[in-house]
């Protein structure tokens, strides 16, 4: 059986895109880990907008705020599944994680979905919205 071309879709393109993106988010994994503000600074979109767990709303200082006083420490975060939706110059990245932090003192420890919506603007990949939510056990 002979291959089949989809119109408009070209297997290079979608192949770079993935890998720019996992680069992406590998890079904005270990700044989390870290709590390095200086490349979440540039990872993330000055208007960001992140849906917490509980349904409250972050911005991208108050992320940055969390990292810098030290009240948030995230101590795990691997992906156990992962899926990728690309529009354009924006995309979708649907994560599985096993994560660990304290936050205030206190350890916490789930498995977390994230949705994150990345836009590339001159050339440069940035988070401008996320959401969070916990996976039941």
């Amino acid at each position: 059986m002979g291959r089949r071309r989809l119109r408009g879709w070209d297997a290079r393109t979608t192949l770079s895109m993935d890998d720019e993106i996992l680069a992406c988010e590998e890079e904005l994994r270990r700044a989390q880990l870290a709590s390095d503000t200086e490349t979440l600074e540039r990872l993330l979109d000055d208007a960001l907008v992140f849906t917490s767990f509980d349904g409250t709303l972050a911005t991208k200082s108050d992320d940055l705020s969390l990292h810098r006083s030290g009240r948030l420490r995230i101590t795990r975060m691997e992906a156990i599944e992962r899926r990728l939706l690309h529009l354009g110059a924006t995309s979708v990245v649907s994560v599985k994680m096993d994560s660990a932090a304290i936050l205030d003192g206190v350890p916490i420890t789930a498995i977390l979905r994230y949705t994150r919506v990345w836009h590339k603007r001159a050339d440069r990949w940035q988070v401008a919205a996320g959401h969070m939510s916990m996976v039941p056990a």
